[in-house]
């Protein structure tokens, strides 16, 4: 039996394709559906995703329920020793919600531990292959809980999302403010804080966007990542206008980009992009 698997989603977006421990990490999907525009769903391309969602595409990212979680944690129980489940924030998605549902009807019987990450994409994979390097190293289950915990309220997102349709879908926002903010051309900003998206502030085109980026950027230092999550298709202009600022200012940060994966992109939409900061900090983990 190994000592430890880090369950997660798959709106994880991982910034390394290949780490140590990551045989021990189990990814459990939340699937898209979109009515019954396809048959599918599971085989759809973000090239297929139209830019503005729809009555004819409801986007859906359904987690699985408390009875398949429940399924999930006995079939890895008979492999491991202990879980530790990773998942985006639960103001996102109902996965940590059934998640942590299935460990109350289970009762003790699997040692399993749940954790919102109050993050997702590049957030969570960060956290996730971390959880997963720490478990390779042969780190006890309940120290990697205890270092994820402390390494939540490190990671700062920024978003911008061209058209609120997706989150409108999703019951994020009204219909009258997405139909609004399309109407006037405005590139809306969010904020994750708490696992919440914050309505921050409305531009009027990309560039106005990337220069928000830049400033919010900038209230921090002693960071540990940046990463630019970039749309599908790419920016790639603006993702040059960032990479500049941030070699200029940054020079000791890791820097990377992800473009927009399927999941995440059925949550915000795939013309939307983000910005992750990742902070370095001083408290012990033991």
């Amino acid at each position: 039996m190994k000592p430890v698997c880090i369950l997660t989603d798959n709106t994880a977006q991982f910034l390394k394709p290949l780490i140590k421990g990551q045989d021990t990490i189990e990814i459990i999907p939340l699937i898209p559906t979109f009515n019954k525009i396809w048959d599918n769903c599971v085989d759809i391309d973000i090239n297929q995703l139209p830019i503005t969602a729809g009555d004819d595409l409801v986007p859906r990212m359904v987690p699985p329920t408390t009875d398949e979680f429940i399924n999930i944690f006995y079939k890895l129980s008979k492999c491991y020793e202990k879980l530790i489940g990773i998942f985006l924030s639960s103001q996102l998605n109902s996965a940590f919600e059934n998640a942590q549902k299935a460990v109350k009807l289970i009762n003790g019987k699997i040692p399993i531990e749940i954790i919102d990450s109050q993050t997702t994409s590049i957030g969570l994979g960060h956290l996730v292959q971390f959880a997963a390097s720490e478990a390779e190293k042969g780190t006890s289950a309940g120290v990697i809980e205890r270092m994820i915990r402390i390494m939540v309220p490190h990671i700062y997102t920024v978003f911008c999302i061209p058209d609120l349709s997706y989150l409108c879908y999703a019951g994020y926002v009204d219909q009258a403010q997405a139909a609004i903010s399309r109407m006037l051309g405005l590139y809306p900003i969010f904020a994750l804080e708490n696992g919440r998206l914050i309505p921050l502030e409305k531009v009027r085109n990309i560039r106005q966007a990337s220069n928000y980026f830049l400033e919010f950027l900038e209230e921090f230092d002693n960071l540990n990542l940046i990463s630019f999550l970039h749309p599908h298709p790419p920016v790639p202009q603006e993702t040059l206008l960032l990479q500049e600022y941030i070699q200029t200012n940054h020079l000791k940060t890791h820097f990377t980009e992800q473009e927009i994966n399927l999941s995440v992109a059925t949550l915000l939409g795939p013309n939307s992009f983000g910005l992750f900061i990742i902070e370095n900090h001083n408290q012990k983990f033991l």
